[in-house]
Parts: C-alpha cells; structure tokens; sequence
C-alpha cells in the first residue's frame, strides 16, 4: 500500500480557522503565515497529483486498486478493503507526516495521527500494487509504502508500540464542523 503525504490539508485548516477567529476579535491583526504557505495552499488548492500517474505509467505499474484522500486516508483504506474483500495493516511509523502538519498539530494540542488518518481535502492518492512492481517503485520520489494487505477482516493501524488499533471511518465531513478543532478559546494565534 504506497500513499503520498496526509494530514496537510488539515493542519492548514486548523490554521485558517484560528486565525480568522483572531481576525474577527482583532481586526488589525495581519499575521505572516509564509512559514505556513503550503499547508494553507494544500486546503486551497489542492493539486490532482497526476504526476504520481505518470511516474508508475513510466515505470510500467498499474495499481491493483487506488483512490484519491479527499475523505481521509481512514477512509480511503476503508474503501479499498471494503471493495477488495481484503484487510490491511498500515505502519504508523511509514506514514508520510509533514513537518510543518506536525508543528499546527502541536500548537492546538492535537494529535497528527488524527490528522493524518481522518483528515481530508488532501487528494493524494492512496493504491495497492502487486509484490512484483515494487522493486519497480520504491525508490520513487513522492510517494510511501505504508503499509500492506492481509486476507483478514478489516484494516488495522499498527502503532509504534506494535499494537493493532481498528482503522474505523471517521473520515473527512465536508458540510460538517465536527471535524474541527474548538477555536473558542484563542486569544493570541502567535
């Protein structure tokens, strides 16, 4: 299972939302959010990653099954073992976590791995290939092995302690809020 990098879209939400909650309390405030560009620009505009495509075309790989995060990679993997039939396990160490995600993530005391897994918006691509295309693709910029497919009973999120945790589908709710992080209490986005 090779995924690209998950989790930015939500980080730049978070940061969005606070700061317009700062905004409309302060007016005048004008923080630099250029440190933060790409995550904002993840939320934004996120990129089809159509070049992930070329990349394995050229490579002569052809995903046995691939969907794009915009609901979450939780979601996503869900997805893929749900129409396959299959389970899977997904290493918590191989997940690609962007550091600037993992910095907004710290500052409003959330976990990453909540962004990472139930995030949404980030329309990277999450697909399976055959064992034999991997020597093919694993060294490819952009793109990570996370993890693998089993015949078992669902997808699990093996943790860093060696623990399976049940990947359940709480995944990205586009017309809803309860994705979001409670803004109420910031008084100063600095």
């Amino acid at each position: 299972i090779s995924a690209c990098l998950v989790g930015s879209a939500y980080a730049g939400l978070l940061l969005l939302e606070s700061e317009k909650i700062v905004h409309l309390r302060n007016p005048d405030y004008n923080p630099d959010l250029s440190t933060f560009a790409p995550l904002i620009k993840k939320i934004l505009m996120p990129p089809a990653r159509k070049d992930i495509i070329e990349k394995l075309r050229e490579r002569k790989v052809t995903p046995t099954s691939m969907i794009d995060l915009s609901d979450g990679l939780a979601n996503g993997i869900m997805h893929i073992c749900r129409e396959s039939g299959c389970g899977a396990r997904i290493m918590e160490d191989k997940l690609p976590v962007n550091r600037l995600a993992s910095e907004i993530c710290a500052k409003f005391n959330l976990d990453i791995m909540n962004a990472v897994m139930y995030g949404g918006e980030d329309y990277e691509l999450l697909f399976t290939i055959r064992p034999s295309d991997y020597d093919k693709i694993k060294d490819m910029d952009g793109i990570s092995f996370i993890g693998f497919i089993t015949d078992d009973d669902g997808p699990y999120l093996v943790n860093n302690l060696g623990q399976l945790i049940k990947i359940t589908g709480m995944g990205w709710q586009s017309f809803s809020h309860s994705h979001l992080h409670d803004f109420s209490k910031i008084t100063n986005a600095g």
